[in-house]
């Protein structure tokens, strides 16, 4: 009598789904990475990946690179940056609408008829935006030539050659979000430099 030969039938294991994603998870060394990428913008990856997983500059450089481009690391970023930006309320459509209260300011709604500093409150807001600063010799406003420029250097406008162009941003939506807080966060800072 021939000897039955039993076969284990193999178990099948399936790749675990984070988020809907096959075989994509974060583990605990990714979401420090993440975090701190959200966290510390200015800094570069290779030096926030090194800081976590503790290796030399040229893995620290490659290894981030590939981590990067993940998207569920890219997705979790913009995730972890998302309260950040909705909480300051930073969006295209504010930054311009402050350049155009600076830009196209109108400094009588400031003075009442005799000439006089009106209260805070009796000013219109649009002219209140415009105001970087009040002493008792009057209102000082943010630099309008400044404002005007900045306006004029958007692919909105298109009035000079040296423009931004926010169309040569990535077509994907994220990254068009990214880019748009990242020149949002641009101009706040060209404008709090000419209040200085």
């Amino acid at each position: 009598m021939a000897k039955k030969t039993v076969k284990k039938a193999k178990k099948k294991t399936a790749k675990k789904k984070v988020d809907g994603r096959r075989g994509q998870r974060i583990t605990p060394g990714n979401e420090l990475f993440c975090r701190d990428v959200a966290a510390y913008p200015k800094k570069s990856i290779t030096d926030i990946y090194r800081d976590v997983y503790g290796c030399t500059g040229d893995v620290a450089n490659a290894a981030s690179s590939r981590l990067m481009a993940k998207k569920v690391i890219k997705d979790r970023i913009a995730e972890l940056q998302k309260p950040v930006l909705d909480n300051l309320e930073v969006s295209i459509e504010r930054v311009f609408a402050e350049l155009a209260a600076i830009a196209l300011v109108d400094p009588l709604d400031v003075y009442d008829a005799d000439g006089k500093v009106k209260a805070l409150a009796d000013i219109p807001e649009q002219s209140r935006r415009a105001i970087s600063s009040i002493s008792s010799f009057g209102p000082k406003f943010h630099n309008k030539e400044k404002a005007l420029e900045l306006l004029g250097k958007t692919n909105i406008l298109n009035m000079f050659t040296d423009h931004i162009k926010i169309d040569d941003a990535p077509v994907d939506e994220s990254a068009l979000k990214k880019a748009g807080a990242d020149l949002a966060k641009d101009i706040a800072m060209e404008l709090k430099k000419t209040t200085e």
